[in-house]
């Protein structure tokens, strides 16, 4: 087993349900939030009688802030994005379109344009982001539907079941499977710092 720091031992702690645990707050993991969160609210619209609750619903992240460790430009293709959230454009924070591309050839002197653009190289009609200011907008449209983001929790160790990883655990938080097992700290040191349990 890799153990990256050892987890404190003999410390009971609250409990705090999990129903599901995300583990990573980058774009996928803030996506599949969203994606769950208007699941929910599909099938809560359609069964008043057997309602589901979002309350039990967190996504772990590792940096201390939304989109922290997330630190490059990226160019968005935006076909996902308009099937999770319509009308994403009017309020996302998009930094230009693109509306030409071009190849050259570098050289110690100049440069030669290619004729053509291969295709995996057209991004006509993509968007330039900032990876940092997307994620952390995502972040907050999370945050809105009612699912609660976890910062400041990094891996500490695999968690194996017999001879196959199960899970990987997060300072005293171990998410296995997709459920949550284990503590909960809510990112701040010092005695303001907030602790409870997951199980």
């Amino acid at each position: 087993m890799l153990v990256f720091r050892k987890p404190l031992e003999g410390i009971e702690r609250p409990q705090m349900e999990a129903d599901v645990v995300i583990v990573g707050g980058g774009p996928a993991g803030m996506a599949c939030a969203l994606r769950l969160s208007q699941l929910i609210d599909e099938h809560n619209s359609k069964n008043p009688d057997a309602q589901l609750s979002k309350e039990n619903i967190y996504v772990l992240e590792k940096s201390r802030e939304i989109g922290q460790h997330c630190l490059s430009g990226a160019l968005l293709d935006p076909r996902s994005m308009r099937e999770l959230l319509p009308g994403f454009e009017k309020e996302a924070p998009l930094d230009a379109e693109v509306t030409k591309e071009a190849v050259y050839f570098l050289t110690k002197t100049g440069k030669f344009k290619l004729p053509i653009t291969p295709p995996p190289l057209r991004d006509h009609g993509n968007y330039v982001i900032s990876i940092n200011r997307f994620v952390k907008w995502l972040g907050s449209k999370v945050e809105e539907t009612g699912i609660t983001v976890f910062t400041g929790f990094a891996g500490s160790e695999l968690l194996f079941d017999g001879d196959r990883v199960a899970g990987r655990e997060h300072g005293h938080v171990a998410a296995v499977g997709g459920l949550g097992h284990g503590h909960v700290h809510d990112g701040r040191d010092g005695p303001g710092g907030r602790d409870a349990a997951l199980s």
